[in-house]
């Protein structure tokens, strides 16, 4: 899963290298043949720095995240995803592109006066959102309706692993006190499996029969007793 966070890593520095480029040319042109576009939900807090990035290739979805958000569930999936890119997804990243033309155009007015003081956030654990080099603040009038739709994507696409690990609440109805996580790794078409205690995740319980936990290797994520 180390893979999975040189990948994120990647995203970032590729975020940075596209606004020094337009920086460079400032009649770039976007080319989806050669750059692929990418909407990216990023939120710091004390545990990890979270994030979920869609990236639209030419031919593909693909789906990079180290944590679990939506619905709690007993089962989640972190780490590296893709999908074919259908007609009805590439309706969708020619929408998020006229977002990013639209961001693009805009100026901030702060950028006009000078010496203008920029505003610090209340809140620096505050997610944000990216579409290549261009960040949307959750004050931004764009904001929940793009997080909707990458959260949307998240939860209803049908991803093929690359390189991913589930985690699964393992407990019997009749006997529910003592937890155990199983970790399965799916990657180059080998499969690992391994058991871990709650505490062994540093898990803390969020709210009743809920925990959230911290793997070194993946990420953070949230696993919820459900009723069967």
């Amino acid at each position: 899963m180390k893979s999975v966070y040189f990948l994120m890593s990647f995203l970032i520095s590729f975020v940075s290298l596209f606004s020094f480029a337009e920086e460079q040319n400032k009649d770039f042109i976007f080319n989806f043949n050669k750059t692929p576009l990418v909407l990216q939900w990023e939120a710091s807090h004390l545990r990890n720095t979270d994030q979920t990035s869609l990236i639209f290739s030419q031919d593909t979805l693909e789906l990079v995240t180290n944590t679990s958000f939506g619905n709690d569930r007993e089962s989640v999936h972190l780490g590296h995803f893709n999908s074919p890119l259908t007609p009805q997804l590439k309706i969708l990243k020619e929408e998020i592109y006229q977002y990013y033309i639209r961001l693009k155009k805009t100026v901030p007015i702060s950028s006009r006066i000078q010496n203008a003081q920029i505003p610090v956030s209340d809140d620096p654990h505050t997610p944000v959102l990216r579409i290549n080099d261009q960040e949307i603040n959750n004050d931004h009038i764009y904001f929940s309706y793009l997080e909707g739709i990458l959260h949307n994507q998240v939860r209803n696409q049908n991803w093929e692993c690359i390189d991913c690990a589930i985690y699964t609440l393992l407990y019997k109805k009749e006997s529910r006190s003592e937890i155990k996580i199983q970790r399965t790794i799916k990657k180059e078409g080998k499969t690992t499996v391994k058991i871990f205690s709650l505490e062994d995740l540093n898990c803390r319980l969020k709210e009743r029969d809920s925990w959230e936990c911290v793997d070194p290797e993946s990420g953070t994520l949230t696993l919820s007793k459900t009723e069967k």
